[in-house]
Parts: C-alpha cells; structure tokens; sequence
C-alpha cells in the first residue's frame, strides 16, 4: 500500500511540473491567462486533464481521500456513541452538561463525504469516457472497481451510525440530544444512493423513516423518532421532503409527492426575499449563502412543478405567486396543451426543452403520464359539449371522440400537411387511449367495441 501511495505521489508530482511548464510557456508565447479559481476550491482532477493517465492519478487521490474520510468518520463515530450517563446533568436552560455538542463535527462528516464521493464517481466516468484512453489505462481503471466503496463502505457506515444515533439520549430534549443528527445522517445516505441511481435503497429507507414516524405517533414515543428533534433544523427538513418527494414521483404517487415538496418549498425563503437580500451591502459569503438558497429554491420548484403536472393539476398557486418566469416557459406551454387535449402540441412543446426533461430524469413520466391527461380533456370537452346540447352525454361514440380530435388540432396555429398526417387519428389509436384512461381509472365506465361507444358513469365519470 504505501509503494502504491509513493507512485500515486510521484506521479502528482510529475503531472504539476508538467502543468506549470505548460503555464510558463504560454505566457512566453503571449496565449491568454487563464482565470485562477476561487481559493479553497477543490482542485482533484479536471475534465479536460492532457491525458487520461493523469486523470487516474487524479482519481486515486480523490479516492483514498474518501477511504481516510470513512476511517476518520469511523473513529469518530465511535467517540460519538461512548456513554454519557456520567455527565454532570444539565440545570434549565444552561448548556452546560449537554450531550451532542460533537453531533456538528460528525454532521461535518456527513456533509463532506457525499461530496468528495461524488467527485470520484465523476471522475471515473470521465475517464472512461476519455477519447485517449489506453488499454493499460483502462485495466487500471477497472482493477480499481466500478465504485462499490461508494456505495458498500459509505452506506454501511451511515446504516450503523443511523441506527446508534436514533436510540441515543432519549431523555434529553430534542436541541440538546445526538438524535438531532438523525435527519442529516439520512440526507446522507440519500445523496450517496441518489448518486449511484440506488432508488431501491432510497425507498426501503424512506420507508424505514415513515414506520419509525408512524410508532411515535401512535404510540406517543417521540424518543426514537427522527424528524421531530430536528423540526429545527430547516435545511435538513427541506432536504428531506425534496428527495422524499423525488422519490414519490419515480414510483408515480404524484399527490404524496405534491404534499411532499410543497412542504419542502414553503421552508425556503421567497426567491423576492433571497434576490433583494443578495445586494452589494452584504458580505461575499452571505451573497454565496443567498444564491445557494436561490438555486435551491428553484429546484424545489421544478420538481414541485413536475409532481403537479403528472397528478393533472394546475401549476401551484405558490410557484405563481413568486413570478418565475423560467417555470413558466418551461411549464406554460404543457399545461396549454393539457387543457386543450392536444397530445401532438403537448408532446412537440415537450420535445422544446427535451434535454432540460432528459437531464432532469422526468422526460419518459412527462411523456407518458401527459399524453393520458391530454386524451383525458379531450373526452372531458366532448362529455361536457354533449351535456351542455342536452344529449345523453353517458355514451360517447368514438368518431365523436376522433371529430373533437381533429377540430382541437385544427385551432390555433395551422400545422403543415406532413405534420396532419403524421398525427391522423384513427379508430383504433383512439379506442387504445381511452381503453387506457378507463384501466387506470381516470374514466369510470367501458368501451362497447361492437357499437364503437365509450359508455361512463352517469354520476361521477371521471375521477379528477
């Protein structure tokens, strides 16, 4: 092990020298400076490194920074988890005798190590993906493993910790007990599986959290719970609710996940508040904290958005209320075509920021769970049309259904004859949709092949 350290360092060394050659050389021959980053940013490896050599050496590092990040957390874990009950006891409201006050060095942990895996994972990729990369290179990469530290050492540490944190200091209030690090040590363990795409261990502890939530409330023992000493802690409650939310949108509880991230939004400040805030007359930091905020606010909002949208509702009157106007470009155009029940509109105004959907890891569910919404007006308007003429609006036939089709396409803005065509709609195509919506349970009724009619419910046909 040190031989291999002594190589990773030599090379280190080799591959600054090199760098600062390049740098020297550039300035002899009067090419542009680049601008130096901010000081104490991370400097482990960047993606446009000369070689893919260099960038496996800048992945050992950030990988054996890693393995001495679990070893110290380790070891500070256990200081953390020794016993207390010989603490002098704490009078009122002093501070004095608290337990917990190294519960901020081990969150610090908790914070960092997510980070610097992140990185590494980052990096491997990059390099995998170099166009330069040799077969030695390769072997190397592959012989160092496809990051199961990651996901192996990182989540068992954090399982142990979670668990001795949870049933530490039961008798002491919720500011002054470990257990108030609970909360932080499962947004942990939610980035690190949220990184590796792990959704399966996601929902088994979200799922563990919601069990241990439910037995306090029923049983009235607060004193295993994690949310509730950590009610305090803002930022830690607004992570939470933002993955818990994610995670409910990947297994299509679109209403728990608008509760979700609703609560998760109304925590953060107004982006009114964070951009007045943000002036010249505040510090550098308190700018940076502010912009953090802002950031975080308006992802918040995406994915809120999202949850509205694929539970067939309306953008949220509190993403209105704050009047921005990236959600309503990206958002305004899909909730026209919803309206309208106009799949083909709804799916072109999807493809005009398909990579933001794509990126975001929502465009498949925008896709589907849209285009059921789009035909779901469609027979919404011809329901109501037909009851509004005073016909028998319980059966709908399905050449109504296709003539309400093409008259929807043919409002507005006129589409090209290819465009007509690609979109025609047939009887089948039409039949395959609704037979959809009934199968899910947006439409309380049956479709009679035989007579080509969708026959619903006389009181209630549609359940939204």
């Amino acid at each position: 092990m040190r031989g291999r350290n002594d190589y990773i360092v030599r090379r280190c060394v080799e591959v600054r020298e090199r760098e600062d050659h390049t740098v020297k050389k550039r300035r002899t021959d009067g090419a542009e400076e680049e601008e130096d980053e901010e000081p104490g940013s991370p400097q482990l490896y960047s993606p446009t490194a000369d070689s893919p050599q260099n960038a496996l050496v800048y992945t050992n590092l950030s990988r054996m920074m890693l393995k001495g990040l679990l070893h110290a957390f380790q070891s500070f874990q256990e200081v953390h988890g020794m016993e207390r009950s010989h603490y002098p006891a704490r009078e009122g409201s002093r501070t004095a005798g608290t337990v917990g006050w190294d519960t901020i060095v081990l969150l610090h942990f908790v914070h960092h190590i997510p980070h610097v895996a992140r990185l590494a994972a980052e990096e491997a990729v990059a390099i995998e993906k170099h166009p330069d990369l040799t077969s030695d290179v390769r072997a190397a990469v592959d012989a160092e493993g496809d990051g199961g530290l990651f996901t192996g050492d990182v989540v068992r540490h954090w399982r142990r910790l979670l668990i001795a944190v949870q049933s530490a200091d039961p008798t002491e209030a919720p500011e002054y007990s470990r257990r108030r690090g609970a909360l932080s040590i499962v947004n942990g363990l939610l980035r690190v599986l949220f990184l590796h795409q792990n959704t399966h261990q996601c929902v088994m502890l979200l799922q563990a959290v919601e069990h241990t939530e439910e037995t306090a409330r029923t049983t009235g023992d607060t004193s295993k719970s994690i949310l509730i000493p950590s009610k305090h802690i803002t930022s830690e409650m607004v992570s939470y609710y933002y993955f818990k939310g994610r995670i409910l949108i990947y297994q299509r509880r679109y209403e728990e996940a608008l509760t979700a991230l609703i609560t998760s939004f109304e925590a953060l400040p107004p982006l009114s508040y964070q951009a007045s805030a943000a002036g010249p007359s505040k510090t550098p930091a308190q700018a940076i904290g502010r912009e953090a905020q802002r950031n975080n606010k308006k992802r918040v909002t995406f994915f809120l958005c999202v949850a509205g949208l694929l539970a067939g509702r309306r953008c949220p009157p509190q993403v209105e209320a704050q009047g921005d106007d990236t959600m309503q470009c990206l958002f305004q155009p899909l909730y026209e075509a919803i309206g309208r029940g106009d799949p083909v509109r709804y799916t072109q105004a999807l493809e005009q920021h398909g990579y933001v959907w794509r990126r975001r890891g929502v465009y498949v569910l925008l896709l589907q769970q849209g285009l059921l919404h789009c035909y779901l007006s469609l027979v919404k308007r011809v329901h109501l049309a037909l009851g509004t003429l005073g016909v028998d609006n319980s059966r709908l036939t399905i050449p109504q259904l296709i003539a309400a089709y093409r008259e929807i396409r043919g409002e507005g803005d006129r589409m090209a004859v290819e465009e007509e065509e690609r979109s025609e709609m047939t009887e089948d195509r039409m039949v395959l949709w609704v037979t959809k919506l009934i199968s899910i349970g947006y439409v309380k009724g049956y479709v009679s092949l035989e007579h080509m009619t969708v026959v619903v419910s006389k009181k209630e046909p549609f359940c939204q």
